[in-house]
Order: structure tokens, then C-alpha cells, then sequence
């Protein structure tokens, strides 16, 4: 189909970020075949170091990252705009809870003999990137977003702008508590401001999707779970 002629492209460039995700739900390998030589054939391998950090590997390179989980129990609104987007019956699963998990995604670098947080770009992914649409914050995002036919946009329609919110408000600022609390105590003072280099510009218009972030109740959210963190 023409959705996993999408999703299959992703795996024809080797990005092991592309892979981390993957690794965190389970997978532990991945064998790429040359069609024009079936002896030809390339690996990845992956493995949880522990809850929070996943390992990946081929035959050139090792890298770790770091991918944080928080999961929200669909809303009785949400689970109809959930429906509505999936073209599920709602008869079939009307009693049953509706969970999604976001994830918080960063590379980790290697400082000595340790591995610490590398704030970059910030992307979207839902298992696999979103290829036109970019984050505000300096980290990857992985939820069950609304997107459009390509795969490369979040919908922006009234329902899907709604789930976003309902999805992302509550569980951003646990993942971003999560993700200050990780960082070691004893990381210099030039790393340590590297790091916590992870929110946005001053400023910076978010975008019609994340409008929310401007918002008093995402807002209050965030200095709630921040506001008793001792993490500078």
C-alpha cells in the first residue's frame, strides 16, 4: 500500500536514530538484503541499557540515546476524535480505556566515560519521523499524531489541533521533569548549559499546531511540575 511503501522508506537510509523508537517497543534487530546480491546483507542491533536508554549498533558505529515514556488515558472527547481519524468502530472498543504514550527522544554524546544529553533540532516522530513538521523544543516528540495522507504534516483541522493539546499538555512537562532529573549532578557547568539548552526561543511563534504552548493551563502545567525541581 502506498502508506507502507512510506513507512518502508524509512528503513532504506541508515539513520540509527531512525531506530531507537523501534528498539524501545521491542525490536532487537534489523537485517538490510541487497535484492541484487542476497549474500550482501547489513545489521542493526538494539537493546535497552536500562528503562530509559536504548543502545543501538551496526558494524561502523555505536550510539545511545535517550527516550523517556509518559503515557495519558484517552478522554471520552478524545477517544471520538481518536475514531473519527482511525476510522474505528467505536462499538467495538466503547468500554475499553484508550492509553497513548509520548516519548521524549535525544541523542546521548560520549563526555569521558560517560554518555550525556545532546539537544538538537527539535522533530516529531510517530515510530517514524515527520519529515516537514518541526518541534519547538530541542528534542524529538513521539505520540500518536494526526497527520496528513503524506506523512510529513501534522492535520491542523479544530478535532486533531484538540487531541494534540489534550495529548501533549499533560505529558510535556512530566518528560521534560523526567529529563532534567536525569542529568548527573556532577556535569561541568559548560555541559550542564548545553543541556539544559532544550526550550524554545523567547519569543518564537510555535505554529497553528502548537498553539498550546502559549496557553496559561500548558503554562501552569509546566511550572508546576518544574517549579520544585532542583536540577541546576
Amino acid at each position: 500500500s502506498e502508506v507502507s511503501s512510506k513507512i518502508s522508506d524509512v528503513f532504506n537510509e541508515l539513520d540509527l536514530k531512525r531506530f531507537s523508537l523501534f528498539v524501545k517497543k521491542g525490536l532487537t534487530k534489523i537485517i538490510f538484503q541487497d535484492e541484487s546480491d542476497e549474500t550482501s546483507t547489513k545489521e542493526i542491533l538494539g537493546e535497552k541499557k536500562n528503562d530509559d536508554v536504548i543502545i543501538i549498533s551496526n558494524n561502523e558505529e555505536l550510539v545511545q540515546f535517550l527516550v523517556i515514556e509518559e503515557s495519558i488515558t484517552a478522554s471520552p472527547e478524545a477517544k471520538t476524535f481518536i475514531f473519527n481519524n482511525r476510522s474505528v468502530d467505536p462499538d467495538l472498543v466503547a468500554d475499553e480505556e484508550l492509553v497513548r504514550v509520548v516519548s521524549l527522544v535525544m541523542l546521548l554524546k560520549e563526555d569521558e566515560s560517560r554518555q550525556i544529553p545532546a539537544p538538537t533540532n527539535g522533530e516529531l516522530f510517530c515510530l517514524v519521523p515527520l519529515v516537514e513538521t518541526t518541534f519547538p523544543f530541542k528534542f524529538g516528540l513521539d505520540a500518536d499524531w494526526f497527520m496528513d495522507s503524506e506523512r510529513k504534516n501534522l492535520k491542523l483541522d479544530v478535532d486533531s489541533v484538540k487531541w494534540h493539546t489534550q495529548m501533549i499538555s499533560p505529558t510535556l512537562p512530566l518528560l521534560i521533569k523526567r529529563y532534567l532529573l536525569s542529568i548527573e549532578s556532577d556535569v561541568d557547568k559548560t555541559e550542564r548549559m548545553k543541556v539544559l539548552d532544550i526550550f524554545p526561543k523567547f519569543g518564537k511563534d510555535p505554529g497553528d499546531q502548537f498553539k498550546f504552548l502559549e496557553e496559561d493551563d500548558f503554562k501552569s502545567k509546566l511550572t508546576e511540575h518544574l517549579g520544585s525541581t532542583a536540577f541546576i
